[in-house]
């Protein structure tokens, strides 16, 4: 029976945010160099970021596609690093000057989680890289190609795996930030809204996944009399893979991947970066909103508690969104408590998220007991759910639950435990995580962007509280 309710969920999970296939009549940036060994390996992603974003889509809103592939070219060349013994090692220089430092996380991680974390980030065969970017409805148009002629040549000229990938990689998330901080000198923008969709979502689906959630956001804005104008940073990565078991496993760890790297730098320092710069502008601040589904909930919250212990040196401070929403987030409640009395406690993964909140603002992470797809039987025991599912609402909200009983006072002090709808009054800074129960809101595991999931998140969404 557990067996049938496995291949069930991985069934509800399989496509999730899937919607019909636009038709892809593009050509590959590659299409004019293609024997090289740098173009073959960049696209030969089943779902390659280089050759779907480019598909006809009529974009609604201001948005900036970003789309990550993996390579072998993008590895992570530390081949002395060690958080326990080393961590100095544990710093990725090129031309002479060091570009990310993960030696921190040996200061802020237990045993365990160091690691979980090098296997995650540097045992992999390949890495995660932009490989490309696009926009739509800009006033000033950006696009992005790792195949464009600066990445190109860099390779060309003999850097082979000497960290191209990542220089190329953080010089187009500033290009984009760049880009972020002309547009929003331009025009009032009431939201920077970041956002992931999550397993064997295909690159061509995304975007009307975003589009959907942006206009259910539109509507309760209308109903609320507020305005509401977002630009869109949306986010495709190669989510999928042919095994659906292991390509979840597999997929799981690429998102703690893109958490820890490239989308930490995205959400804590690039954007809001480029925030800060709207500054001077004759407009209000726009709010920076991070929302993530599924595994893409995963990443998302990997990545606002990764500003902590992957730094990028000679890089201004690093900033915060205004909030993160993880919306039925794939990932174990035990990455949100440390309890010895808990199974979850010798996972490798418990603890993961412990300094989740305040640090990234106001956090939001649905749950709903209608969601088959997070109900795995692997994590069946209340402090091991899915921490989108019932059972993880139940044991941290539920009678005797964590914060009811107050023998955490981590968490008791913490949680904001709430169903059906956020306070209206809205959310004071004093509380920097909230579990928001929505069981007659959510049927399934895709039903996230309907206009009621919207109005019961909007007392953090809105501009005017």
């Amino acid at each position: 029976m557990r067996f049938v309710i496995l291949f069930a969920a991985l069934l509800s999970l399989n496509g999730c945010g899937t919607i019909p296939e636009q038709a892809n009549s593009s050509i590959s940036p590659c299409a004019t160099h293609p024997d090289t060994e740098f173009c073959y390996d960049v696209t030969s992603s089943r779902f390659s970021g280089l050759t779907e974003p480019f598909i006809p889509y009529d974009f609604p809103h201001d948005t900036i596609l970003i789309s990550f592939d993996k390579s072998a070219h993008a590895k992570f060349e530390l081949p002395y690093c060690d958080l326990e013994v080393n961590p100095s090692a544990c710093r990725l220089s090129a031309e002479g000057r060091v570009l990310i430092d993960f030696s921190a996380a040996a200061k802020h991680l237990s045993p365990r989680f160091r690691e979980s974390f090098a296997e995650t980030l540097l045992e992999q065969p390949k890495n995660m890289f932009v490989a490309s970017m696009r926009s739509a409805n800009l006033q000033s148009p950006f696009s992005y190609s790792v195949v464009g002629e600066t990445c190109q040549q860099k390779y060309e000229e003999g850097a082979g795996n000497d960290s191209v990938l990542q220089r190329c990689t953080l010089s187009a998330i500033d290009q984009l930030a760049q880009a972020v901080a002309n547009q929003l000198a331009t025009k009032r923008y009431t939201h920077v809204v970041v956002f992931s969709t999550g397993w064997n979502t295909r690159p061509s689906a995304s975007p009307q996944f975003y589009s959907e959630a942006l206009e259910s956001m539109q509507k309760v804005a209308s109903d609320e009399d507020e305005y509401f104008e977002p630009l869109l940073i949306g986010l495709t990565w190669p989510s999928g893979w042919r095994i659906p078991v292991l390509s979840l496993l597999n997929k799981a760890r690429d998102a703690d991947e893109l958490g820890h790297i490239w989308v930490n730098y995205l959400i804590n320092q690039a954007l809001p970066r480029a925030v800060r710069s709207q500054g001077a502008s004759r407009y209000p601040r726009a709010k920076l909103s991070v929302f993530g589904h599924s595994l893409g909930g995963r990443i998302m919250a990997t990545a606002a508690v990764s500003g902590g212990y992957v730094s990028w040196l000679d890089r201004e401070q690093r900033g915060r969104p205004d909030h993160v929403v993880l919306l039925q987030p794939a990932f174990s409640g035990s990455r949100m408590y440390l309890d010895p009395a808990l199974r979850g406690s010798q996972l490798s993964h418990a603890g993961y998220y412990q300094d989740l909140a305040p640090s990234p603002g106001t956090v939001v992470s649905t749950s709903s007991k209608d969601d088959l797809a997070v109900k795995i039987p692997i994590f069946a025991d209340r402090g091991n759910a899915y921490f989108s599912t019932d059972a993880a609402w139940d044991f941290v909200c539920g009678v005797g639950g964590m914060v009811q009983t107050g023998e955490r006072t981590f968490w008791a002090e913490r949680f904001l435990c709430e169903k059906g709808s956020l306070p209206e009054e809205g959310v004071g800074e004093e509380r920097g995580l909230i579990l928001l129960s929505l069981d007659d809101t959510i049927s399934e595991h895709n039903d996230v962007r309907n206009k009621r999931v919207f109005r019961a998140l909007w007392p953090v969404l809105s501009t005017s509280r």
